[in-house]
């Protein structure tokens, strides 16, 4: 930011190079199938009501797999190098299927914590394992429409995934089948990412080989990183309210299928992702996340205000047009304040503060309506959220500047 090169004046495009290789072409599919393992648990509470479990156990062992993913991020991102990443990444997969091929030998509360745990696991070093490689072939002159085309990667799970699913379901009659099966796709996701290791190893400079601890350290070190990070942090705090609140809003308001509002914010999202992918790196990044956090505070902080069921779709829209340009614009931000052999490690720990805003958003969402807050309080207070990502953002610009 601020003086880095890219996000005040962008190259020419005769001097950028190519985006769309081979090897990032696999890492958006592996992080397809990475992600389509949140997914595929859409259903799982619902599951686990057809087991006959404790409902005090539902809530537990639904979010015990994201709880691994907050917790281990932080170590797997201070020990991964574009050298390593890939056999870390083929292990996760291979974790990952064990867990999917253990769901069914698990119907009780115990063995299915066990296995969500292993599932955590894997997932936590795929995703942690892609995100290291991604930033070894991450063009800087192409970062923005690059992450861009790869959060998308991330999206189109929950998109695709739950119909998908259900068609399985009814020939199968039993969703620890499917998840079981999911475990096929997990050889083909690693010859995916067998050629991308090869490729790094050839052209990955070596890496200093620093303490844990002491590479955590020196990227915050770096101007703005920190200030950036917590940006992540405030906007995903604001982010899951729409995900955990909005049904209750949206049925209020009379809207016969709350779902649409799902449906419209995720849709302007890839769209902006996908359409104007190459204008985030042919325009300056730094006044188009300032736009995308202050249109995604504004429409959250209006949520509230609607009266009914198609302003809250217009509303959901600008908030999925901002969210559209925020999350790439910030990785891309976050790419750029670091030097080749700390972005691995900056990208995972953007990961973490996405993990820990979607596990401390809706804690303390829930917190506030149980003392008595009403929807509209809690979704102003979640666009006060967005602005103070905004106001890191300009810190963070500022303090690059000055560097």
């Amino acid at each position: 930011m601020g003086h880095t090169p890219g996000m005040v004046h962008p190259p020419p495009p005769s001097t950028r190079p190519p985006l769309f290789t081979s090897s990032f072409l696999a890492l958006c599919l592996v992080a397809l199938f990475g992600f389509a393992n949140i997914a595929m648990f859409y259903g799982f509470h619902v599951y686990t009501v057809r087991l006959g479990l404790d409902p005090d156990w539902r809530g537990p062992l639904l979010v015990l797999e994201p709880l691994v993913a907050l917790v281990l991020r932080p170590l797997l991102a201070a020990r991964l190098t574009s050298r390593n990443a890939t056999a870390a990444a083929v292990a996760g997969l291979a974790i990952v299927a064990l867990a999917l091929l253990s769901y069914p030998l698990a119907r009780e509360p115990w063995p299915l914590a066990l296995v969500r745990l292993v599932h955590g696991l894997g997932f936590v070093v795929l995703v942690s394992a892609a995100t290291a490689l991604l930033a070894g072939i991450l063009p800087p002159e192409r970062s923005g429409q690059g992450f861009g085309i790869f959060t998308v990667a991330t999206l189109l799970p929950f998109a695709l995934v739950p119909p998908l699913c259900e068609a399985l379901l009814r020939v199968l009659g039993d969703e620890a089948l499917v998840y079981a099966w999911a475990a096929a796709l997990c050889p083909l996701a690693a010859l995916f990412l067998l050629p991308v290791g090869r490729r790094m190893a050839r052209q990955a400079p070596r890496e200093h080989a620093e303490p844990g601890r002491s590479r955590i350290l020196a990227a915050l070190r770096l101007p703005g990183v920190g200030l950036l990070l917590l940006a992540a942090l405030f906007a995903y705090c604001a982010v899951p309210t729409v995900t955990f609140f909005v049904k209750d809003l949206a049925l209020n308001l009379g809207l016969a299928d709350p779902g649409l509002v799902f449906s419209v914010s995720m849709g302007a999202t890839i769209a902006v992702r996908l359409f104007s992918g190459p204008l985030f790196d042919r325009l300056p990044k730094l006044p188009l996340l300032c736009l995308g956090l202050a249109g995604m505070g504004l429409s959250l902080a209006l949520f509230g205000t609607a009266e009914n069921g198609g302003q809250l779709l217009a509303l959901a829209g600008c908030f999925g047009l901002g969210l559209g340009l925020v999350m790439p614009l910030l990785n891309a931000a976050l790419f750029l304040a670091t030097p080749p052999h700390l972005r691995g490690l900056a990208l995972n720990l953007f990961l973490f503060t996405t993990d820990a805003g979607t596990v401390l958003g809706p804690l303390l969402g829930g917190a506030l309506l149980a003392r008595g807050l009403t929807l509209g309080e809690i979704y102003r207070l979640c666009g006060g959220l967005a602005a103070g990502a905004l106001v890191w953002v300009l810190l963070a610009a500022r303090r690059k500047g000055t560097a």
